[in-house]
């Protein structure tokens, strides 16, 4: 067993965060992408690596910097037939991005913890600067339990260790739970602790607003503060494949992506005209509802409409009886006062 000893905060050499997209993905620490399938999960990390590879602005049109090296682990897609069309698609420098083999590029190949000193190795060789699982649990071994926060703990603190110790990113991708209801921060597959190791974690959502885009959150922000949201489309090139569409800055949160506030309803074009009828006809005294009813429907206004412009207009009415006469419904305008009524008690 290694001994253990103090070290003075006074002999830790103060070292200044980097980052390979400024607020969004840190150096030497690991970030979460989480999002349903279908989303444009993996196109946005084969963006962010073309973008890398060639020192391009970033999605925000934050300035590009030195070149950037990625090593793509996936084990849902072939490097073959998926990610080199779609990096080409992107734009990326093929001699800045790697993915793992043996005979092959098959990097489901790859095992967590089994394989973490070999990675680390490969990783210091080639300078990589941005490593993407896609997904997490594609590469990890049937020992661990993803539920298990312990389990995981054990597993993502050493590759965590491995980002610190090396300056690489660590980019997991992660799919989405069906429980709709939960904080974006809990819909996560999985145990809390994979978030919990995370010092940023982004998510992938429907545009509330935009049918037909997505937006891309931010769920954690440990290093800096909350970036905005960015929204996005995935589009086809003139060759077919699909590339991610930026299009624009958001001031929206995760929880707000997940679950959108509906708009209140605004009236229908009849329902205003109907209104305005109602004021006009009503401005001089209550009238019975009958009366009333027979007029609009001689105007053109149906006796639905009229019954959904009563309360935008701020019409009451009540069942009244005056001089003996059978009951009736009179309509009138809130806060009118009439003489040509009795004292009807209106509401």
């Amino acid at each position: 067993m290694n001994s253990l000893r103090l070290i003075r905060v006074t002999d830790i050499r103060p070292q200044a965060l980097s980052w390979l997209w400024p607020g969004y993905v840190p150096r030497g620490k690991l970030t979460l992408l989480d999002g349903d399938p279908d989303y444009g999960k993996s196109l946005i990390t084969i963006d962010l690596a073309a973008r890398l590879s060639r020192g391009r602005p970033l999605p925000d049109g934050a300035q590009g910097g030195p070149v950037r090296r990625t090593l793509f682990l996936q084990a849902e897609d072939n490097a073959e037939d998926t990610l080199r069309p779609r990096l080409e698609a992107a734009g990326a420098d093929f001699d800045h991005v790697f993915v793992v083999g043996r005979d092959g590029p098959h990097t489901a190949l790859v095992r967590l913890p089994r394989h973490l000193r070999r990675m680390e190795e490969l990783i210091r060789a080639e300078s990589v600067d941005l490593v993407v699982l896609d997904p997490l649990v594609g590469f990890l071994t049937r020992a661990v339990c993803v539920a298990n926060d312990q389990m995981v703990r054990q597993v993502l603190g050493p590759l965590g260790g491995m980002a610190g110790r090396t300056g690489t990113g660590v980019m997991m991708v992660r799919h989405l739970t069906k429980e709709g209801r939960h904080k974006a921060l809990y819909r996560g597959g999985g145990s809390i602790g994979i978030v919990g190791v995370a010092r940023s974690a982004l998510l992938v959502a429907d545009h509330p607003k935009s049918e037909g885009e997505r937006v891309l959150t931010v769920t954690k922000s440990n290093l800096a503060e909350r970036p905005p949201a960015l929204a996005y489309r995935v589009v086809q090139n003139p060759a077919g494949q699909p590339v991610v569409e930026w299009t624009d800055i958001l001031d929206m949160t995760a929880d707000e992506a997940l679950h959108p506030k509906p708009e209140p309803k605004r009236p229908e074009i009849g329902v205003l005209r109907a209104v305005e009828w109602l004021a006009e006809n009503l401005r001089d005294g209550a009238r019975p509802a009958k009366e009333v009813i027979d007029a609009a429907l001689a105007a053109g206004i149906s006796e639905r409409t009229l019954d959904r412009a009563k309360g935008p207009a701020d019409v009451i009415s009540k069942l009244v009886s005056e001089g003996g006469k059978p009951k009736q419904w009179m309509w009138k305008l809130r806060g009118r006062q009439f003489d040509d009524l009795p004292d009807l008690e209106w509401p």
